[in-house]
């Protein structure tokens, strides 16, 4: 619980913080999640949603690379069919990835960009289902870490704002199962978001 209340505290302390500023925005997507590690035979993708808010914030005078803060709603996971029933695994998280962005053109309509940088994961709920029944997991760990990276760009308007898009592979740092000892099985997750910068 007390990791759901600093989840919610955090969320709310960075959409504060960019409406403050005025550098913000919303985004949401797909994502392709699974789970990996030495410890896991390979199951299929699940495919899940990602959005939420994220602020910008110069680095340095020339423009080139910017600091970006997100709160994300996650869904990541996996799933496997076993005798014709689907059986999937459904972690959701809130997600706080910092990211370091290189913008590659600072002129223009279309902006590309790449990024890169830490993420820490809240867990907000674990499950597993199957035909319609659901049951809770309890062993899953309540904190997740990762690194995400991808790129990117910005299509700018005259208003100020922009359309954004960006394409991005969160690798696991962190052993998902919460027993000792812990074996090999990490978070993966492909995502893939539009959003609007105000």
């Amino acid at each position: 619980m007390r990791f759901k209340i600093l989840a919610i505290l955090l969320t709310l302390a960075l959409a504060c913080s960019a409406t403050a500023a005025g550098n913000f925005g919303v985004k949401g997507g797909g994502v392709l999640a699974n789970l990996t590690g030495s410890d896991i035979e390979g199951g299929d993708t699940k495919f899940g949603f990602a959005g939420g808010v994220f602020m910008r914030a110069p680095i340095g005078k020339s423009g080139t690379m910017t600091m970006q803060p997100e709160v994300l709603y996650v869904m990541k996971g996996t799933q496997e069919e076993e005798q014709g029933v689907t059986v999937k695994l459904k972690f959701d998280y809130i997600e706080i990835p910092i990211l370091v962005k290189f913008n590659l053109s600072t002129e223009g309509q279309f902006r590309p960009n790449l990024f890169v940088g830490p993420a820490v994961a809240f867990k907000m709920s674990s499950k597993a289902s199957a035909e319609g029944v659901s049951v809770d997991i309890d062993d899953v760990k309540a904190l997740d870490f990762g690194l995400s990276f991808g790129g990117g760009f910005d299509l700018a308007m005259a208003s100020g704002s922009a359309i954004t898009f960006d394409a991005r592979y969160t690798v696991g740092l962190t052993n998902v199962p919460d027993v000792d000892p812990s074996p090999n099985v990490k978070n993966s997750a492909l995502m893939f978001m539009l959003g609007y910068l105000f």
